[in-house]
C-alpha cells in the first residue's frame, strides 16, 4: 500500500529524471566554437603548404615594419597643435593681448577641425596655440595658419611684430642635449663667447642637415654683438636726434647695385660694398652734410647680450645645445 508521502517521492523523482533528460538533449555554445575549430585544425592540417607559406608570410612582413617603424624611447603624445609665437620689442603685456593674441585667436577661431585655442601674452611675447583634430593630419592644419597669418599681418600695426609658426615639434620632441668644452690645455684660448660663436655658426648648421631635426635651441655662452654708446649732451650740441643715428647706421650698412658696362666682349658689373665688417666702420658712419657724427674712440664696442638662461656641467659654465626632432608617421 502507497502512502501520500511516498507518491510526492515518486512525482519528485519523475520531474527530476525528465530535467535530466532535457538537460542532456541541450546543445552549449561552447560545443559550436569547438567545431570550428576542429575545423580549422582539419583545415590546417590537410592544406600544410598553404599554411607555412601564409605563417612565412607574415614573419617577413614583421621583420620589414621593424626596420621602417619609428620606434621613440619617450614617444610624443602630445595633440596636434600649432604654435603662432610672436615677440616684439617694446609692447606690455596688455599691449600684445590688444594687438596681436586677440586679432590671431579671432583669425583662427572659424578654421575647420579646430578643437581648442589657448594662448599667452607676456611682455613682448604672444604665444598662441591652436589644436586640431587629429584627422586632419599634420600638415593641412600649418597650410590652413599660414594662409590666415597673412590677414592678420594686415591688422597688427607696423613695427609691432610679425607673428610666425612654430616648428613641428613639441617639448617632448627634445631627443639630445650635449655641451661644447675645451681641453685644459686650451682654455685660455676660447671663451664662453667663443663658444657660443662656434655653436651658432658651425655646429648647429652642420645639425640642421640632419633628417628628422627640426629645431635647435641654444642656452648658455655670450652672444656677441656690437653696440653703440650714446652721450646726449653730445649729441645735443651737435643738433643730431636718436632717429637720425639709427638712420645713419641703416644708411651705412649696405650692397648697392649699379648695373654693368659693356666693353669689347666682356661685361663688367658695378657694385658698391657699404657692409659694416668692423668696429672702425661702426665709428666712421657719417651723418647728414658730410660731418662726422658722434662715433669717435670709445663710441663704438663689442659687447655681450644680457644673459637670461645660465646653463652649467659639472659644476662649471657651458655652452648647450638641445635638438628636437619631428619623424612622419
Amino acid at each position: 500500500m502507497t502512502s501520500v508521502h511516498d507518491l510526492d517521492i515518486i512525482k519528485f523523482c519523475a520531474k527530476g529524471t525528465q530535467f535530466i533528460q532535457k538537460k542532456r538533449n541541450f546543445t552549449p555554445k561552447n560545443q559550436t566554437y569547438t567545431t570550428m575549430l576542429e575545423k580549422i585544425i582539419d583545415f590546417s592540417l590537410k592544406n600544410k603548404l598553404i599554411i607555412l607559406l601564409f605563417t612565412l608570410g607574415i614573419f617577413v612582413y614583421g621583420i620589414f615594419s621593424l626596420f621602417r617603424i619609428s620606434v621613440g624611447a619617450v614617444p610624443d603624445i602630445t595633440n596636434n597643435q600649432i604654435q603662432v609665437i610672436t615677440t616684439s620689442t617694446n609692447l606690455s603685456t596688455q599691449d600684445m593681448e590688444q594687438f596681436i593674441t586677440y586679432p590671431i585667436e579671432m583669425e583662427m577661431a572659424n578654421l575647420p577641425g579646430v578643437e581648442e585655442i589657448r594662448s599667452v601674452s607676456k611682455f613682448g611675447l604672444s604665444v598662441v596655440t591652436i589644436v586640431f583634430e587629429d584627422k586632419m593630419g599634420t600638415y593641412l592644419p600649418r597650410q590652413l595658419v599660414e594662409e590666415k597669418l597673412v590677414s592678420v599681418v594686415e591688422e597688427i600695426p607696423q613695427g609691432f611684430g610679425i607673428p610666425v609658426m612654430g616648428p613641428i615639434t613639441t617639448g617632448l620632441g627634445e631627443i639630445y642635449q650635449y655641451t661644447l668644452e675645451v681641453k685644459p690645455e686650451f682654455k685660455d684660448r676660447y671663451s664662453l663667447t667663443d663658444l657660443r660663436t662656434i655653436q651658432d655658426w658651425i655646429v648647429t648648421r652642420q645639425l640642421s642637415g640632419i633628417r628628422g631635426v627640426v629645431e635647435i635651441n641654444t642656452w648658455g655662452g655670450y652672444l656677441k654683438q656690437y653696440e653703440v654708446a650714446i652721450v646726449p649732451a653730445v649729441l645735443d650740441a651737435m643738433n643730431v636726434s636718436i632717429a637720425e643715428l639709427h638712420t645713419a647706421l641703416e644708411n651705412n650698412n649696405g650692397v648697392g647695385g649699379g648695373a654693368y658696362i659693356e666693353k669689347t666682349n666682356q661685361s663688367y658689373f658695378i657694385r658698391g660694398e657699404g657692409k659694416i665688417n668692423s668696429i672702425e666702420d661702426i665709428e666712421y658712419c657719417r651723418q647728414k652734410c658730410g660731418r662726422d657724427s658722434c662715433f669717435g674712440q670709445r663710441c663704438s664696442n663689442r659687447s655681450n647680450r644680457t644673459r637670461r638662461p645660465v646653463r652649467s656641467h659639472n659644476g662649471q659654465r657651458r655652452r648647450g645645445k638641445s635638438d628636437g626632432t619631428n619623424y612622419d608617421a
